[in-house]
């Protein structure tokens, strides 16, 4: 009979380090990359982490580029704005699209993503 291997997944669920907690002030954004998958992670301005997919839903552009708007994300291209729950609401306020978000953790001086 042959043993078969299992296929361990590219990148294993785990936490997995961002930055250092200084390094992520209130208002700004991080782009990281955990094996193919593009995430941003930022800091709102109550001081809260949330990291999501850096891809906007609306058409693809790279969060990264955004801004900040209270505990929201906003689109460079189309100003689309991403919440901390993974709800990206149109800039009419009639619409909105879902976002994959992650959970972080603050600890050790430190800024983990679970992946």
């Amino acid at each position: 009979m042959a043993h078969t291997i299992p296929r361990l997944p590219a990148v294993p669920q785990s936490w997995y380090r961002v930055c250092g907690d200084r390094d992520l002030r209130p208002g700004r954004v991080i782009s990281w990359t955990l094996g193919a998958r593009a995430l941003v992670v930022y800091r709102t301005t109550s001081g809260g982490v949330v990291a999501m997919d850096a891809r906007c839903p609306h058409l693809g552009a790279h969060l990264g580029r955004g801004t900040v708007a209270g505990d929201r994300l906003r689109c460079a291209l189309h100003h689309w704005s991403c919440d901390p729950a993974g709800a990206c609401h149109a800039p009419s306020g009639r619409g909105t699209i879902g976002q994959t978000v992650y959970p972080t953790a603050e600890r050790y001086g430190s800024i983990f993503v679970f992946a």
